[in-house]
């Protein structure tokens, strides 16, 4: 009997393990690029940003989750160690697109009052559109 209880308990060990090691390498999985992933839409910060202050949930249904491409004017770059952030322009002072840019990647020659074409996953409204895994595309 306590031979059984014994196997028992090691297996349900392992069982665990294994479970824990599938769970901690799925969930640093490397994110695939959208670099060369070609955009679902293609249209101006302005318009973005417009459709999310207009109707939030019929934007989500347009833009969220999908691979888009955003045109429009650097109004600000936020660099660290860990993350860029370029900021569009959308011509609404309460609300602007904010383009978190891909790890590993850089914003070229993109400066303040740049016009840009920015690709990368749309994540929604949250008071500004927020745009992630994004590559400044250069023509």
């Amino acid at each position: 009997m306590k031979n059984r209880r014994l196997s028992v308990a090691i297996l349900i060990v392992a069982i665990m393990a294994a479970g824990s090691y599938y769970a901690y390498h799925l969930y640093n999985k490397p994110v695939q690029s959208l670099e060369k992933k070609k955009a679902d839409l293609k249209l101006t910060a302005q318009k973005l940003v417009e459709d999310y202050v207009a109707n939030e949930q019929a934007a989500d249904s347009l833009y969220l989750g999908k691979v888009i491409e955003v045109q429009g004017t650097v109004s600000g770059i936020l660099a660290s160690s860990e993350e860029t952030k370029v900021h569009l322009d959308s011509g609404n002072p309460m609300a602007m697109v904010i383009c978190t840019i891909e790890k590993g990647k850089d914003i070229g020659t993109a400066k303040m009052g740049d016009q840009v074409t920015i690709k990368g996953l749309c994540s929604g409204f949250l008071g500004d559109v927020h745009i992630e895994q994004a590559n400044v595309i250069t023509e």
